[in-house]
């Protein structure tokens, strides 16, 4: 009979319960394939969110896309930037579901079916003077497209303390603004 890795002979299986079958036959095959790192990396995904990636891999719609970046959503970016990454974990949770990156990175970023679907960046009309309610919107996510609408803020510190207070209270948890 044919040797298996780890097993000793054929007959190891989990059918015939010999000794090294099972998970760790699989890892100690794994491991002349990939390092630590790597297994760890496929098992639980990046261990950090990477902006360059996550800009590079995301689609932006409306008046956000274009040879010109709007103003909006490159203070959108800029505040990616500068959150420390517990921050852009729960970012990342908010608009996407998971605070994980898929292994592979944002280029891998599954939908609710699993299958990729890249980040979506769209913009939201702020509501005109005399709109009942007269606050400044939230941002909303659709964690199932990986998409977050994203309102047309006036200025860089709006935009910053309203996505901070949403992430902050950790929305992305109690699901308030989310689809």
């Amino acid at each position: 009979a044919a040797s298996t890795p780890g097993g000793g002979g054929g007959g190891g299986g989990a059918a015939g319960g010999g000794a090294g079958a099972g998970p760790w036959t699989l890892l100690d095959s794994l491991r002349s394939l990939v390092d630590e790192g790597e297994l760890e990396s496929l098992l639980c995904g990046e261990p950090r969110v990477d902006v360059a990636d996550w800009r590079a891999h995301t689609d932006h719609q409306g008046i956000f896309k274009g040879r010109r970046p709007h103003k909006v959503a490159t203070w959108f970016w800029q505040w990616v930037e500068s959150l420390d990454q517990p921050r852009r974990k729960r970012l990342l949770r908010f608009v996407t579901g998971s605070g994980g990156v898929p292994a592979g990175g944002f280029a891998r970023l599954p939908g609710n079916d699993g299958k990729t679907c890249r980040f979506t960046l769209q913009p939201v009309e702020l509501p005109g003077p005399g709109v009942p309610g007269g606050g400044v919107p939230l941002p909303r996510a659709h964690t199932c497209f990986n998409r977050l609408d994203l309102p047309l803020y006036k200025s860089k510190e709006q935009l910053a303390k309203v996505l901070g207070e949403v992430i902050d209270v950790d929305l992305a948890i109690t699901g308030f603004g989310m689809d």
